[in-house]
């Protein structure tokens, strides 16, 4: 049974719908989320906490960091904002 449930899991991580599994937010999401889920994730955010997560992701792997980036960026452009405003905020 264990080794059932471990194949549908693997399963599930494996296919397009691994966004299913994890949890809104969490490091897995965040790294592991297909472009289209974080541009829909961040869309519930305003710049202060689209900044907030460009500033926190400069610690992320560079795979998780260019990929949140990129989806941040885009809303950012679609709230009508400076795409690279969160670089220009966090630079003395």
């Amino acid at each position: 049974m264990k080794k059932l449930l471990g194949i549908v899991v693997l399963g599930l991580l494996l296919s397009g719908n691994a966004n299913a599994v994890w949890i809104k937010g969490t490091g897995p999401f965040l790294k592991f989320s297909s472009h289209e889920v974080l541009v829909d994730y961040y869309s519930e955010y305003e710049l202060d906490g689209l900044c907030d997560y460009w500033s926190r992701s400069k610690d992320w792997s560079k795979f998780g960091r260019e990929k949140n980036r990129k989806a941040i960026k885009e809303v950012l452009e679609k709230q009508g904002h400076d795409k690279f405003i969160c670089m220009k905020l966090e630079s003395p």
